[in-house]
């Protein structure tokens, strides 16, 4: 990949963890993000770097984004695999979990990707993707915050690919619907059994098959696509 280098936040993560593996295996250079370096099952080596970023802290944001720009002369991937999943109904949501599931899921992103854009403006060139879910596009029960913080992502990802468009930066976000990991081992039997119930497909989502899909974003084969939501959903309706 030229030494491309492509940072990855919650590398830790079911998905961000075989990215950061299929990246290395591709040839990029990889920066990866991760809330608590010490314990990171990840191992540095010339092509890896591993960072500690505490998504709900401004301050180790801003620490992180500094180290990375010491390191990396040049920036040209950006994958935002961060979130923290949350389920309750609405009159159930209380506000200081909805602050906080936006900490993380949207404002954190935000604050990130404005710090560290700035990279690739220089050189007029770059790839963001970033990580929704199809609970930011339905509208199904128990989804109210964490639904809301991923369509906020979805609608700011549009955004950023209009304005950082005439630097030849691309925007897309690959919104999967429940993928095999932690975080669907979270959900109860019934809202899986409904899910599955709307789904065209009988198959289920493999973290791996959300891999697949960011290299395939970052690509030269997708140079023009860009402002796209691609969704992994199995064909489910709303």
């Amino acid at each position: 990949m030229n030494e491309k280098v492509v940072i990855v936040t919650g590398a830790n993560g079911d998905i961000g963890q075989p990215l950061v593996a299929a990246l290395l295996e591709q040839g990029y250079k990889v920066g990866a993000c991760v809330r608590n370096k010490e314990t990171t099952a990840l191992v540095e080596s010339e092509q890896l770097r591993v960072f500690s970023c505490d998504f709900a802290s401004e301050d180790s944001i801003k620490t992180c984004i500094g180290e990375l720009k010491k390191v990396y002369k040049n920036i040209y991937g950006l994958v935002n695999c961060v979130g923290i999943a949350h389920g309750a109904g609405f009159m159930m949501t209380k506000l200081e979990d909805m602050q906080h599931v936006f900490t993380i899921n949207y404002f954190a992103v935000i604050n990130f990707t404005q710090q560290l854009v700035r990279k690739m403006l220089k050189k007029r060139s770059g790839c963001i993707i970033n990580l929704a879910s199809t609970a930011g596009i339905l509208s199904d029960s128990g989804t109210l915050a964490y639904g809301a913080s991923k369509a906020a992502l979805i609608h700011s990802s549009k955004v950023m690919a209009t304005e950082l468009g005439a630097f030849d930066i691309r925007v897309n976000v690959v919104a999967p619907a429940v993928v095999e990991s932690k975080m669907a081992d979270m959900m109860d039997e019934e809202s899986i059994n409904t899910h599955n119930a709307r789904a065209a497909l009988s198959s289920k989502i493999y973290p791996n098959e959300v891999v697949d899909m960011i290299l395939y974003i970052l690509s030269d084969s997708s140079i023009n696509i860009t402002g796209q939501v691609i969704k992994i959903d199995r064909g489910i309706t709303n």
